[in-house]
């Protein structure tokens, strides 16, 4: 039996553990053969050690890994193993020493060295620990068994039971089984896009695309110069740093829990903007250990089931309203314990409460939260110098309830059990929800999801309110437009009087997991001859609705056809199927029956069986 996984990335990986896991306790084949491709080296594109160190990750280090372990459920035993904060004190510092050529070895020496459970990690380190995982199933392989990586493109692959791979650089490979475990890949360029990149030829000013942050050529970028980083998300940040502290800008201590940008005179004059003009909300410092997770009052499957109507369908709203209660038990619980009110009289009343807000006013407790207000937080002004000091206020004030902490601080927890329920809402996402309410679930509460949890660590709004006081950054309003102009661009916004004008413009933008509108060749074959499908969905008086996301036979994760029909022997895992699932770009977390550790087990199961 060969099987093929395409994607070295941290799903990848795993997979491959819970292969060699399936085969050693119980299967049909004599011998196992498993071969992992990626062309940008084991860990994947992401993860990569010879990026910038100053690329972090937004999990603190004590929230994931790579091994299974006794908490969690499915059919097949765990493999206990050093999750990726127990092997940073225990072998990180000496497999470092052990590899020399690992890029900027003898940072990473000092980093596995000095990282506390609640820091969070370089990126390029959970690259090495990649490396480290792979070679440590390599050492243990079970009798009969045999991985190998190969450091490749495979741009096609034809067949139904059996597999003929077509690969960019090495020769022809046949598989019995193929998993399809892609990240991110690059989008392709849009009309608009390609005429900015055009005007930017013809001005010989620069215009970059969505690019993985590491490999982005920052370099062309001249100091002083005005650029447009058009995107507020994760990798904004990255983008940021790239451009400051990797130039040899320095943040330096300041008064109340503030840093201070210390400029090198490399960097050039940022404008950043989004649709929603607002940067992700700061992650709260973390006081959760890696087993503490808010179990669901309200989100339960009972009261899923007790709102779903006859044909087994919950509504955007009552899901939505579900949600909102659970982030409220918790709001009023931890405002509750900081005025040193009965918490436990307090607890009972609200998980019995059709209103939790006035429950909460009983107990003297007046503060609301408002999920819409986060999506328009302040009224707009007229002049941009009063727009960046109420994003100074903004920010700041985000800071401060970051800075109280996840379990402590109300605003910061209630956000932050939007990540320990995620298994309730994938749940009701993929099992109660009808293609309307999938639609408005994908554009209303994705919006705030990603505001509100998924935001990066708190230093990095330090360090973008210091770089905004140091006059490095400003913040455009909403509704961003990039309109080519003889000398550059202009970037009008959603308030008449205040625009900005660039030279150049850097696309600040994740990737698309939308295969068929990125520049992956394989995804674009299988798509193009109808081997993989894309989901859709019917809804009353409207166009039919896709996610763009790949369609899988639940459970088994075999893919299916553009006719329905199911492969027998090509799985489909992870970030191409986003959309048909719901939130695939993690890396599990130990110590709570994480969901994607339970999904690979099952995976591993199917293909084995």
């Amino acid at each position: 039996m060969h099987v093929v996984i395409i994607g070295a990335g941290p799903r990848g990986l795993i997979t491959a553990e819970r292969l060699l896991a399936q085969f050693k306790q119980a299967t049909k084949y004599p011998q196992l053969k498993i071969t992992i491709i990626d062309n940008t080296g084991l860990g994947g594109r992401v993860w990569q050690p010879n990026q910038s160190r100053n690329l972090i990750m937004n999990t603190v280090v004590q929230q994931f890994g790579f091994f299974t372990d006794k908490t969690v459920n499915g059919p097949l035993a765990t493999t206990p193993g050093y999750s990726f904060y127990t092997w940073l004190k225990a072998l990180a510092p000496t497999f470092i020493k052990r590899h020399p050529a690992i890029p900027f070895v003898t940072e990473y020496y000092e980093l596995a060295r000095n990282l506390q459970p609640n820091q969070f990690a370089s990126r390029g380190l959970v690259g090495i620990y990649a490396h480290w995982f792979f070679e440590n199933l390599q050492l243990n392989l079970p009798a009969n068994t045999h991985l190998t990586f190969m450091n490749d493109t495979v741009i096609d692959l034809t067949g139904t039971e059996h597999f003929d791979l077509t690969l960019q650089n090495g020769g022809p490979l046949t598989a019995d089984k193929v998993i399809l475990a892609l990240g991110h890949n690059d989008p392709q360029l849009t009309t608009e896009q390609k005429a900015l990149m055009h005007h930017a030829e013809q001005l010989n000013t620069i215009y970059l695309p969505s690019i993985h942050p590491g490999e982005a050529p920052l370099a062309t970028l001249p100091a002083k110069e005005p650029v447009l980083l058009r995107g507020l998300g994760l990798i904004f940040f990255d983008y940021l740093a790239r451009l400051t502290i990797d130039r040899g800008g320095k943040f330096v201590s300041a008064p109340n829990q503030r840093l201070k940008y210390l400029p090198s005179g490399k960097e050039p004059h940022i404008i950043a903007g989004s649709r929603s003009g607002l940067p992700l909300h700061a992650r709260g410092l973390n006081q959760k250990d890696d087993y503490m997770r808010y179990q669901a009052i309200f989100l339960t499957p009972e009261n899923v089931a007790r709102l779903a109507d006859h044909d087994h369908h919950i509504s955007y709203q009552a899901f939505y309203h579900l949600v909102t209660q659970d982030m409220q038990y918790v709001f009023y619980l931890r405002l509750a314990h900081q005025a040193k009110i009965d918490t436990p009289k307090l607890k009972q009343a609200l998980a019995t409460s059709t209103d939790l807000a006035a429950t909460a006013k009983t107990f003297g407790l007046d503060a609301e939260l408002d999920l819409a207000h986060y999506l328009k937080p302040f009224a707009p002004t007229t002049t941009n110098a009063s727009y960046q000091a109420q994003m100074l206020t903004y920010l700041s004030a985000d800071l401060d309830q970051a800075l109280l902490g996840n379990y402590a601080g109300a605003h910061a927890a209630a956000f932050d059990i939007l990540r320990d329920i995620r298994d309730n809402i994938r749940d009701v996402y993929e099992n109660w929800f009808d293609g309307a309410a999938k639609k408005q679930f994908l554009t209303e509460f994705a919006k705030i999801n990603n505001l509100l949890s998924v935001g990066p660590p708190y230093h990095r709004i330090q360090q973008l309110i210091a770089l905004m006081e140091a006059g490095i950054v400003e913040l455009a309003p909403r509704d961003i437009q990039v309109i080519p102009k003889s000398d550059g661009f202009m970037v009008n916004t959603s308030i008449a009087t205040i625009n900005y004008q660039v030279k150049h413009v850097v696309e600040a933008r994740i990737g698309s997991t939308n295969l068929a509108h990125t520049t992956n060749q394989l995804g674009l074959n299988l798509l193009e001859r109808g081997t993989l499908s894309l989901d859709r969905y019917q809804i009353t008086a409207q166009p039919p609705f896709s996610s763009g996301a790949v369609t899988f036979q639940p459970h088994t994760y075999q893919s299916l056809t553009r006719t329905g029909a199911k492969l027998a022997n090509l799985y489909t895992f992870g970030i191409p199927s986003e959309g048909y699932t719901w939130f695939t770009t993690y890396i599990p977390r130990p110590n709570i029956n994480d969901r994607g550790f339970r999904d690979v087990t099952e995976l591993a199961y199917h293909v084995l069986n």
